[in-house]
């Protein structure tokens, strides 16, 4: 299966606390960066940037961050720009050709790709193409779809970077981009049961509902693997769908989406390994490898705040810190 390979910063506050110098951080710089409920910046919420900012080595790095985010974050999101053949279409027309080019989507990426649904029931990729479809409407449907879309995109691509750096083999699939970058090591499909043992967010993104009692790994390698499956294509059907909405050209050798999957990849991979108390490969010190795995991944911030071109807007506040710098210099993108 071709891979056009996104998980949410684990909380660290609970594994740190919340002391009383940590409190005055928050406090101090909450009002100033005022944005939609449940934004966070660089990566972190506002626990985690309290937390960061008293354990890190260098905390005058992750206040350089926060000062540049004051001047970033006051800007409206984007909206969608008419393309030459949306001017001249009528609504009705233009609302038909975005359907079409939706229901072609999850065709290729779903319906009618046996790579990806070749385990599964007839009855379950019926329901999952429904769904996909039903969710692709409502966000044309909406006030903002470009922005709508971005969400949705973002959402699923976390999930899949999670389970993209578990099922990753060398030996099977050597070509993968992901093992471009030194920090995916390709190491942790075979620890995938010490994992779901301790990695509770695991559990509840495979069974969000109806939990089952695992003993083995071959227990938990197909739920992974298949929700793999189904999180890939949702993140390649909703990458499509930009282009109906105006959001740049996802067919582009240099577009963000590439660039967001990886990076996504590298945190999640650098969570696993702390988990399950391996070596990180970010940094030796298992603190610093975490603030710079927190800041790869702040691009999907910068990609749901709406810039026109979030990877460039990302390498420019990164590269505004040394923790920053240090985070672009482990990528290959």
């Amino acid at each position: 299966m071709a891979s056009s390979r996104l998980h949410s910063p684990s909380s660290l506050a609970s594994n740190y606390g919340i002391c009383g110098k940590a409190l005055a951080v928050r406090r101090y710089w909450a009002p100033m960066l005022t944005g939609p409920v449940g934004t966070t910046y660089v990566g972190l919420n506002w626990d985690q940037i309290a937390c960061r900012a008293i354990i890190s080595r260098s905390p005058e790095d992750i206040i350089a961050m926060l000062r540049k985010l004051c001047g970033y974050f006051k800007r409206q999101p984007l909206s969608a720009p008419q393309s030459p053949a949306a001017a001249t279409a009528s609504k009705p027309d233009l609302d038909e050709m975005r359907r079409k080019l939706l229901d072609k989507a999850i065709d290729q990426y779903w319906s009618s790709n046996f790579e990806v649904t070749k385990d599964f029931r007839v009855e379950f990729v019926r329901d999952v193409a429904g769904d996909i479809r039903e969710g692709g409407l409502k966000i044309l449907a909406s006030e903002n779809p470009l922005m709508k879309n971005r969400e949705a995109l973002v959402a699923i691509a976390m999930s899949m970077a999670r389970l993209d750096v578990l099922v990753a083999d060398k030996k099977v699939d050597p070509d993968n981009p992901l093992f471009l970058q030194p920090a995916i090591s390709g190491e942790l499909k075979p620890l995938i049961f010490e994992l779901w043992k301790v990695d509770e967010q695991l559990r509840e993104l495979i069974e969000p509902v109806v939990k089952m009692e695992r003993k083995s790994w071959d227990d938990v390698w197909n739920p992974i693997l298949f929700k793999y499956r189904v999180c890939w294509a949702k993140a390649n059907i909703y990458n499509v769908l930009r282009a109906a909405v105006g959001d740049g050209d996802p067919s582009s050798a240099d577009d963000w989406f590439r660039k967001l999957v990886l990076c996504l990849a590298v945190q999640a991979e650098d969570e696993a390994r702390k988990k399950l108390n391996m070596p990180t490969l970010l940094d030796n010190d298992r603190t610093t490898s975490g603030l710079i795995a927190l800041c790869v991944g702040s691009i999907w911030n910068r990609v749901i705040e709406g810039h026109e071109r979030p990877e460039v807007m990302w390498r420019q506040m990164l590269s505004d810190s040394d923790i920053g710098r240090r985070a672009l210099s482990k990528v290959m993108l």
